[in-house]
């Protein structure tokens, strides 16, 4: 059992020094930091699916993004608001103004951090 713990943990790390995650997927490993360990939990929420894999480079690239999606979608959210959202303040109306680097539909609107005039 002890092995096999080892392989896992082995592939995972591997999987994240060598696979060009975007920066969203390091912020939400990063949260782990904070829990414990993060090959340790990515470990433990391995060994609790029985779909998980590291057959394949692929296989582990999907169990670390499908783990920091389903763990720490916040620190990613949060982490996507503060890079692509620019405030610029609000005008004598009390209407604030954004500017929004990738896209913005109604889906959104909690990236507004600011109330808008009413």
């Amino acid at each position: 059992m002890f092995n096999y713990e080892i392989h896992i943990k082995t592939e995972l790390k591997d999987t994240i020094l060598s696979y060009d995650f975007d920066k969203e997927y390091f912020c939400a490993l990063d949260e782990d930091i904070e829990n414990g360990w993060i090959l340790q939990n990515l470990y433990d929420d391995f060994i609790s699916d029985e779909y998980a894999s590291v057959n394949t480079g692929e296989d582990a690239i999907c169990f670390i993004r499908n783990y920091c999606e389903k763990y720490h979608s916040f620190a990613m959210n949060e982490y996507l608001d503060k890079t692509n959202t620019v405030y610029f303040g609000k005008d004598k109306e009390d209407t604030a103004y954004y500017y929004f680097k990738d896209s913005f539909a109604i889906d959104d609107l909690a990236r507004i951090k600011e109330p808008a005039d009413e």
